[in-house]
């Protein structure tokens, strides 16, 4: 039943009469429904279903636009948008029998999804990913999106070759409210979405100890999706983390967003507020509240393929002053999707942080600047997902104590299945 649903548009089109309202909008742009389509493929049904929406205003009677924003809105669990666009498409005049057989197993579709739904709201979909690595400077920034160390490395601990292998086991969770609503006039829908998370990432290597790294995670919240692309969501999470068998850190962290239509694309802003707790007396100094947030744009450029630009801040109190900090910077993202499986992506991320208090090491402030460059590809395949993955990154400070370079190339196989 789901393949009917992603090849349904393309039966309902063997009809003539379906093609006819096109041609006679001579401003009607092509291109435009085959980025939505791709969109949609993609996965970004509220993107798709912003862009068909616009469509249809521009051009009313384009029945094939609305057969498209009718699947739309059924991948999106909008069912009453779904049978009314159908149904419209049902009542014209002149659509072929055989089109009409169509619609009817596309109604047909709808209703049994909507009684599935009301039954059983919930959706649970699992991952278990392996990974390994081979990281050419172990000892320095160490998974620092994870664990975001920001100490000093002895000189005689750098550039230490290792070898590492991993696991993710992931688990996500979405319930659905049973029926759509309205917001500000437009057709929307309420989820809670859950994420629960194992990740352990152990290194071996020459002259390097071997230790393991384990981030044990969980997070929720609601999210309201709004048909013309624009989402409020508000999330906890917690993430409790061992480093050498030993608890390192635990974070809470409430993280409210929102996501705005604008133009070809959206804006895309998100909050952070976090207390981060220490568990060893080497890192008690380091604990304290994170306050920050980020902005960003992301549009289409066609042909698969996405792009985005954004910036970020975040405050950082500690009980050593020391520790305390401002770091912001900025980001450039692109991807580019082909033929469905294939991913190609691409991210450059520069970040500043400025310190207060005097490093005993280096006898003032610390001032640190961050880039970090990540490129990789993915092939899935059924439920497989295969990636390679390059990462660079490199660090100056006023102080050589804080400096290092680093690059990680990564192989991972994921398993994703309901």
């Amino acid at each position: 039943m789901i393949r009917l649903a992603r090849t349904l548009p393309a039966a309902l089109l063997m009809g003539s009469c379906l093609a006819a309202p096109l041609a006679q909008a001579a401003t009607f742009d092509g291109k435009v429904l085959d980025d939505a389509l791709s969109e949609r493929r993609d996965g970004e049904v509220y993107r798709a279903i912003n862009a068909l929406q616009k469509m249809l205003g521009e051009v009313p009677d384009a029945d094939r636009v609305k057969l498209e924003l009718a699947v739309a809105y059924l991948q999106a669990g909008i069912f009453e948008e779904a049978e009314r666009l159908a149904g419209e498409v049902k009542e014209s005049e002149g659509v072929p029998e055989a089109v009409l057989a169509n619609i009817d197993a596309f109604l047909e579709l709808t209703s049994q999804r909507k009684t599935a739904a009301e039954e059983n709201p919930h959706k649970f979909t699992y991952e278990f990913a392996l990974f390994l690595a081979d990281d050419d400077n172990v000892n320095n920034g160490i998974d620092a999106d994870v664990v975001d160390n920001n100490v000093a490395t002895p000189a005689s601990l750098r550039d230490r070759d290792a070898t590492s292998t991993g696991t993710r086991i992931t688990v996500n969770h979405v319930y659905s409210s049973p029926t759509s609503g309205e917001f500000r006039g437009k057709p929307s829908k309420l989820f809670l979405e859950s994420q629960a998370f194992f990740y352990n990432k152990f290194h071996s290597g020459d002259s390097v100890d071997d230790f393991e790294l384990t981030v044990i995670s969980f997070g929720t919240g609601p999210v309201l999706r709004v048909s013309n692309g624009l989402s409020l969501r508000a999330k906890v999470r917690a993430d409790y983390i061992e480093q050498g068998g030993d608890h390192l850190a635990t974070f809470y962290t409430i993280s409210p967003g929102v996501t705005i239509p604008i133009g070809p694309g959206s804006l895309v802003a998100d909050g952070l507020i976090q207390a981060r707790e220490y568990g060893s007396n080497s890192s008690s100094g380091r604990q304290g509240q994170r306050y920050g947030g980020s902005l960003a744009y992301t549009m289409p450029l066609g042909w698969g393929m996405r792009a985005s630009a954004g910036v970020f801040y975040y405050t950082q109190t500690a009980k050593q002053q020391n520790q305390e900090h401002d770091a912001d910077g900025y980001h450039f993202d692109w991807q580019w999707r082909l033929a469905q499986q294939w991913r190609l992506y691409a991210e450059y991320r520069h970040k500043e942080s400025d310190f207060e208090g005097i490093e005993p090491i280096i006898g003032k402030a610390r001032e640190t600047e961050e880039d970090r460059i990540t490129a990789g590809v993915d092939l899935a395949v059924n439920n497989w997902l295969f990636g390679v993955q390059w990462l660079d990154i490199s660090v100056d400070a006023n102080g050589q104590a804080f400096e290092y370079d680093r690059e990680v190339l990564q192989a991972s196989a994921a398993l994703r299945f309901d």
